[in-house]
C-alpha cells in the first residue's frame, strides 16, 4: 500500500510536532537519550503498548495503519536505555506476530527517523513508498554476504586454505552466479552484473544498526555469538523480509534462504575440487561448474524441482484416472511411457510444445512477470537433464531434441523420426 499525499502530510504534520521529535534527531546521532528509570509501572506500561502493537498488527496493512501506535512505543523507547533494550529483546525473540510487529515497528519507525526531512517534509519518503527495491538489496546482500563472502573468509582462514589469489576470484564467479539466480528471482534486473559490488549494509540492514549499536554493551551481555550486535540486526531484518516479502511479489524468505545453501555448497567445492566428499553437494557432480551452469543448477534445484515435480505427479494421476494409459486391448501401458508423456513433444521437436516446458514458464512468470522467452527457454533446458536424472527418465536429451527439430524442419517428412 503506497502513503497517499493527503495522509503523508498529515504524517510529517504530527511528527514534526511531537515534543520529542527535535530533541530524537539530535539524540538519535549523539546517545543520549533522556533517562526515565524502568521500574515495573514502565515495563508494564510498554509491555501493555506492545500487546495492543500485536493485536492490531496486520501484514498487510501499510504505515498509515500503524503509525499512531509506532510513535507511542517510539516516545517509550526513547525514556531511556532500559526501555529501548527491553522492546530489542522482544523483536529478537521469535514470538511469533508480537516479535514480528516489533521487528516491523523498528524498521519502519527508525526508517521514518533517518529519512524525514524536517525543513522540506514533501522530499520525506516512508519505507512504504521504497520497501520492494530495499527488500531486493536486503536479499542480495545477504546472499552476497552470508552465503559468499563468509564462507570464503571461513576456508581462507582454515590452516590448509586454497592457493593465493583464489578468494577474490571465487568471489567474482560466485557474483556473476548469484547475478543470474538473483534475475531469475526478480531481485535485480542486471542479469550479468546485479549481485556485484554489494558488499556493505543494505538501506534497512543500516536504519536498524543505527538502533542496536547504541544497545552494543546490553546486547553483548545477553547475546551469544561472535558478533551479536549483527545476530540481532539480522533477525530483525530477516523477520522484516519475511513479513513483507509476499506483499511485495518477491521470493520468500525460505527460498532466500534456500539459494545461500547451495552457493555455500558451490563455494565449498570450488575450494576444494578433488574432495569427494563434497561431490554430493552438486548431486554427484565430479568437478566444478561453470558460471551459468551453477546458477541453472541452484534456479532447477531450488525454484523449479519442488513444484514441478509435483505438477508431473500430479500429470500421471490424471492420465491413471482418465484411462488413457490403456492400450486398445484393454492391458496397461508401461509405465515409462506414461512417464515420458510429460515431457513429450509434438511433431517440432520442441521442448515449448511440452507440458514439462508449460508448467515452467507458469511457475517462473508467477515469480517474475518481466522473464523473457529466452530466459525461461534456458531455465528449462537446463532443468531438463536435472529432471530426468531425479526421476531416472530415459528421454531425448536436449541435443537430441534439437538435432530432430532440424531434421523436422526439412521438406522430406519420411527422414523425421518419431520418439514418445
Amino acid at each position: 500500500m503506497k502513503t497517499n499525499g493527503h495522509f503523508f502530510k498529515n504524517l510529517m504534520s504530527n511528527f514534526t510536532k511531537s515534543s520529542h521529535f527535535s530533541h530524537e534527531k539530535k539524540t538519535i546521532k549523539n546517545n543520549q537519550i533522556q533517562k526515565t528509570d524502568f521500574n515495573c509501572f514502565e515495563e508494564c506500561k510498554l509491555s501493555n503498548l506492545i500487546s495492543e502493537l500485536e493485536k492490531d498488527f496486520d501484514y498487510n496493512y501499510g504505515y498509515d495503519k500503524t503509525f499512531p501506535i509506532y510513535m507511542q512505543i517510539w516516545d517509550e523507547i526513547n525514556k531511556s536505555d532500559d526501555h529501548r533494550n527491553y522492546v530489542l529483546m522482544e523483536a529478537q525473540a521469535n514470538k511469533g506476530k508480537r516479535s514480528d510487529a516489533l521487528c516491523c515497528f523498528l524498521v519502519e519507525q527508525g526508517w521514518l527517523v533517518e529519512h524525514t526531512n524536517i525543513e522540506f517534509p514533501s522530499q520525506s519518503r516512508v519505507l512504504d513508498d521504497l520497501r520492494s527495491d530495499a527488500l531486493c538489496q536486503q536479499a542480495i546482500r545477504k546472499l552476497i554476504v552470508k552465503g559468499v563472502q563468509e564462507k570464503i573468509k571461513f576456508i581462507v582462514d582454515r590452516e590448509s586454505y586454497p592457493k593465493k589469489g583464489w578468494a577474490k576470484k571465487e568471489h567474482e564467479k560466485q557474483e556473476s552466479i548469484l547475478s543470474i539466480v538473483c534475475h531469475v528471482l526478480g531481485l535485480t534486473a542486471d542479469k550479468e552484473n546485479g549481485a556485484k559490488n554489494r558488499l556493505g549494509q543494505d538501506p534497512i540492514s543500516n536504519v536498524v544498526s543505527s538502533i542496536t549499536n547504541r544497545a552494543h554493551d546490553f546486547i553483548k551481555k545477553n547475546i551469544d555469538g561472535e558478533n551479536p550486535d549483527a545476530i540481532v540486526t539480522h533477525k530483525i531484518v530477516d523477520a522484516y523480509y519475511r513479513c513483507y516479502s509476499n506483499k511485495e511479489g518477491l521470493p520468500s524468505a525460505e527460498i532466500i534462504d534456500k539459494v545461500k545453501d547451495e552457493i555455500i555448497n558451490t563455494v565449498l567445492i570450488s575450494s576444494n575440487p578433488h574432495n569427494e566428499d563434497y561431490h554430493t553437494l552438486l548431486d554427484d557432480c565430479k568437478r566444478p561448474l561453470s558460471i551459468e551452469a551453477s546458477a541453472y543448477r541452484i534456479i532447477s534445484k531450488v525454484l523449479l524441482h519442488p513444484i514441478i515435480s509435483e505438477k508431473y505427479f500430479n500429470h500421471m494421476e490424471a492420465i491413471v484416472k482418465s484411462r488413457s494409459f490403456l492400450q486398445p486391448n484393454g492391458e496397461k501401458k508401461e509405465s515409462i511411457r506414461i512417464e515420458k508423456k510429460y515431457l513429450a513433444t509434438d511433431e517440432t521437436y520442441h521442448i515449448k510444445s511440452s507440458q514439462f516446458y508449460k508448467d515452467i514458464e507458469s511457475h517462473l512468470l508467477s515469480i517474475n512477470k518481466n522473464l523473457t522467452e529466452n530466459d525461461i527457454l534456458l531455465c528449462s533446458m537446463n532443468y531438463h537433464q536435472y529432471f530426468c536424472q531425479q526421476f531416472d527418465l530415459d528421454v531425448p536429451s536436449i541435443a537430441t531434441l534439437e538435432s530432430l527439430q532440424a531434421l523436422a524442419m526439412k521438406p522430406d517428412k519420411r527422414r523425421a523420426v518419431h520418439i514418445e
